[in-house]
């Protein structure tokens, strides 16, 4: 018998949310049980309760009236559309069992007699709850990007929302974007292409199900989507269901082992966007230097999905040719399938132009996908000539106007040596500030660590958000790379320090030999100091706690302060 969602008013996993005949569907989460939830839901009016079958035996210990039945059960089926299905071995009619006992549950409530449910298990508890979110919210977008990856997901979504503004002239520039930095909607008010923005509810960088599809369906109305698919929400089945013409791999390393135990797990858990989620016959775009890149063409090819390269090698479809600085502008050479562009871009960061790269071939892909009366070689002229006005993504190596001062989000190993790199290329010093998330991948940090001591000249280790372990050993782990590393626990005075270090070293000609000796420099060369980490976020999380900070807040503060010295 096929799932009857027509009985019911919604789903939920979160039991504050439930209104009566709502679907309540208990989670076990990294932090929380749903399980726990699951009496409170009930009295708020959830008459169907989903839990996973690895809690059937507390499900025996939950008071009995609550519970009208504890032998229904819901399986995937998948045919030429999945479907979900309940099973009760106890039932000879289960369709006409199953509506009785909600007509019964429901009477109950008209008579104001305690509330009770139909508690049903399954090992499919993520993908209902996503093919539940998609049936009571279920509009989407019609161009829909989704856009996984090690590092870039932000940077290529929002790059992306830009150039589609950019060419609204030539086709419809409304969009939503969804990731680390929320929601961000390009809409028409007053015939004006106009920006807004809000948080996400869940703080995650892609969505539980529930949020996902409601922001969709809210906003169905813009054309384009463009959203982040991380390894975590793909291996939760977050955005399963949702109607995914294209597909972005930007790169991969080593990350999130904590969560995924393995590299093959991780690695797997960004494949399923290509294997299992992306329309067939759709695109996948994929940065030819990614490792496995064999595998993921095998993938595609079996679901008849288009691949398009980027890159810097010759081969590359959208190939990355060269990049030279001319002060704070860029000059930017482009191979697009065989015709060469020359452009300028006001974008800081170097790596940025592959992502630019990744960027085009979404753009291109929705060319081919549709029918514009345009050629290709014009339409490569019009990105030549948009790619200027392109602006830096937020948090992602912003440059604070007017000073050589970066904040940047990356929070990786390959993250930090790309930004160090980009950096050594324009100044002769780097003076960094960073620290690395507690509760995360600890294997990373001492990688991170001879990382900053091998490209920064001084280094000043910090928190950054040390949630539930001790902030003072994550820092030890950190300092234990050099002895010439600095440790200023509070990350507002260290930012504050680098800053003064910073005016110190490019405005005095004496320093102390023994400020030389611990910084490891002479005073001569160019600075800038790079903090990195948080980039965009707006606090900092220490324990349960979420105190409000910026890192770009903490950067305008010591500039002040210095002024006024």
């Amino acid at each position: 018998m096929l799932f009857p969602f027509q009985y019911f008013s919604g789903v939920s996993c979160d039991s504050r949310k439930i209104l009566p005949r709502g679907i309540f569907v208990a989670i076990n989460g990294y932090q929380r049980n749903g399980f726990d939830y699951i009496e409170d839901a009930i009295s708020r009016g959830a008459i169907i309760v989903l839990y996973d079958t690895s809690n059937y035996n507390n499900v025996l210990q939950l008071r009995s009236n609550y519970i009208v039945d504890k032998s229904y059960e819901i399986i995937k089926k998948i045919g030429s559309d999945v479907s979900f299905e309940i099973k009760n071995s106890k039932c000879n009619n289960l369709q006409e069992s199953f509506a009785n006992e909600i007509r019964n549950i429901l009477d109950n409530y008209e008579n104001n007699i305690y509330p009770k449910a139909i508690l049903i298990r399954t090992e499919c508890l993520m993908e209902f709850l996503a093919f539940a979110s998609r049936h009571y919210n279920s509009k989407q977008p019609n161009f829909m990007v989704a856009v996984t990856g090690t590092d870039g997901k932000t940077s290529i979504c929002n790059i992306a929302q830009q150039v589609f503004r950019e060419m609204a002239d030539f086709w419809n520039g409304e969009s939503i974007c969804i990731g680390s930095l929320g929601v961000k909607t390009v809409s028409y008010v007053k015939g004006n292409l106009t920006e807004s923005s809000f948080p996400l509810k869940s703080a995650l960088t892609t969505p539980n199900s529930e949020e996902f599809f409601e922001i969709l369906n809210e906003f169905h109305y813009l054309s384009n989507c463009f959203f982040e698919a991380t390894s975590i929400g793909l291996d939760q089945h977050r955005i399963d269901f949702a109607n995914i013409q294209i597909g972005v791999f930007s790169n991969f390393h080593e990350d999130h082992i904590d969560i995924h135990k393995t590299y093959e797990n991780y690695f797997n858990a960004k494949l399923r966007l290509f294997g299992e989620l992306i329309n067939s016959n759709g695109v996948a775009i994929i940065n030819d230097s990614i490792p496995h890149l064999e595998k993921i063409k095998d993938v595609c090819s079996a679901r008849n999905i288009k691949i398009i390269k980027y890159g810097v090698r010759d081969d590359s479809d959208v190939q990355l040719v060269s990049t030279t600085r001319r002060g704070e502008i860029l000059e930017v050479e482009f191979n697009i399938f065989g015709m060469r562009i020359c452009t300028t871009s006001k974008i800081f960061a170097q790596f940025q132009m592959l992502n630019l790269c990744a960027v085009i071939c979404i753009a291109i892909a929705k060319l081919q996908m549709n029918e514009y009366s345009i050629s290709l070689a014009d339409f490569v002229k019009k990105i030549a000539e948009i790619i200027p006005n392109i602006n830096s993504v937020y948090g992602r190596l912003s440059k604070i106007d007017g000073h050589d001062v970066f904040v940047d989000s990356g929070h990786t190993p390959n993250a930090m040596l790309t930004t160090l790199r980009d950096l050594r290329m324009t100044y002769d010093k780097i003076i960094l500030v960073f620290g690395c998330g507690g509760d995360r991948d600890k294997h990373k940090r001492r990688r991170m660590a001879e990382i900053a001591k091998t490209y920064a000249d001084f280094v000043i280790v910090t928190d950054d958000n040390p949630r539930n372990e001790p902030a003072h050993l994550i820092r030890s782990e950190l300092l234990s790379a050099s002895s010439s590393f600095i440790e200023v626990s509070n990350r507002r005075y260290a930012i504050s320090l680098a800053i003064q270090l910073m005016a110190w070293i490019n405005n005095f000609t004496f320093l102390t030999p023994l400020l030389k000796e611990k910084m490891l420099i002479k005073n001569t060369g160019k600075f800038c100091v790079l903090i990195a980490g948080k980039g965009h976020e707006k606090e900092q999380i220490i324990l349960e706690d979420r105190i409000p900070f910026s890192d770009f807040d903490a950067v305008k503060n010591a500039l002040n302060e210095l002024n006024n010295v």
